[in-house]
């Protein structure tokens, strides 16, 4: 018998804060410094370490989510059907940034794609067959 196991949009944000609220997708400022429509936050919140709903996911809940999965499971083939990369990571033409600030965000795009592939999947799934596929946040332009 072959086991399955499906990861469906991770959405990674590697600039999750866990005391940042929603407005500001749990970022604690624009690491981009470049957003159009940047709303601050009302303050510090409580701590959200494993994440808040309404934010994409952080590391920790990420290898809390492949430890589960992964516990005596041995998967043979892992889908990995895409949208790996948080929201309002991709750039979307409307923004209408200049070309270096489209650049640093392929930039860090391309890190939380190769972050996922070779530290939370290759590490957590040695042994199994991984197929993945792109998503509308995985690309340079979001679509």
């Amino acid at each position: 018998m072959i086991k399955i196991g499906v990861l469906n949009d991770i959405h990674y944000d590697p600039f999750y804060d866990p005391k940042a609220d929603t407005k500001s997708f749990c970022w604690s400022s624009d690491p981009f410094k470049s957003k159009i429509s940047w709303r601050l936050q009302s303050g510090p919140l409580k701590e959200a370490t494993y994440g808040r709903f309404g934010c994409d996911p952080n590391e920790h809940l990420i290898q809390t989510i492949m430890g589960k999965m992964t516990k005596g499971a041995n998967i043979d083939v892992l889908l990995v059907n895409g949208d790996i990369v948080g929201h309002d990571i991709a750039v979307k033409e409307t923004w209408n940034l200049p070309a270096d600030k489209v650049e640093q965000y392929y930039v860090v795009l391309k890190d939380i794609l190769a972050t996922v592939g070779s530290w939370f999947i290759k590490e957590n799934f040695k042994n199994s067959v991984v197929l993945p596929s792109l998503g509308n946040n995985d690309v340079k332009w979001h679509y």
